[in-house]
């Protein structure tokens, strides 16, 4: 590495002694003038590109306010139209009016157990989900409390309705159990 160093520093104090060659008298002026005729060149393009730019810019002056006003109104109209909108759409469905229905049970849990007879009320919310329950006869254990609460948990129910809105109810579910032998 280091007998390298000494070569290229060899190679450097050998070039530096080289003779210098002159340069042609006319190379100067012939270099200042290719760069007068690019400097020009370079000149009369961003005088056209802003002519450019001016003529774009003049022509959608008189759009503007036509165009501003046309969005303007555009969303006025829209926004007085979509409540209108929306009723048309809501009317053209048939949803029967003054109608009371009751919270219906789609499906029963298959996690009965042998709790045996008994009656549950089960709280819906408007969105199908039962959210509260009690036992309306006796006092169940714990056990079967929580057999209860695994059944009103995996049944599913469809809510009450009022004027075609889904809304809270509470549903009695009564389970009987019946023994087949055979």
């Amino acid at each position: 590495m280091r007998e390298a160093h000494l070569n290229d520093e060899a190679i450097r104090q050998n070039l530096m002694q080289l003779p210098v060659a002159a340069v042609p008298g006319d190379v100067a002026a012939r270099v200042r003038v290719i760069a007068s005729h690019e400097r020009e060149r370079r000149v009369r393009r961003h005088r056209w590109l802003e002519k450019l730019s001016i003529e774009f810019s003049n022509l959608l002056k008189p759009l503007a306010v036509p165009a501003a006003g046309g969005l303007m109104s555009s969303v006025i109209l829209f926004g007085t139209l979509v409540d209108n909108l929306n009723l048309q759409l809501y009317l053209n469905k048939d949803v029967p009016i003054g109608v009371h229905t009751q919270v219906a049970v789609d499906d029963l849990s298959p996690f009965l157990g042998t709790m045996g007879d008994f009656v549950v009320e089960v709280s819906v919310n408007e969105k199908g989900i039962a959210t509260d329950f009690s036992v309306p006869n006796g006092r169940p254990d714990k056990k079967k409390l929580l057999e209860i609460g695994n059944l009103v948990l995996y049944s599913t129910f469809t809510p009450a309705t009022e004027d075609g809105q889904p809304v809270p109810g509470k549903i009695l579910v009564a389970v009987h159990h019946i023994n087949v032998r055979g």
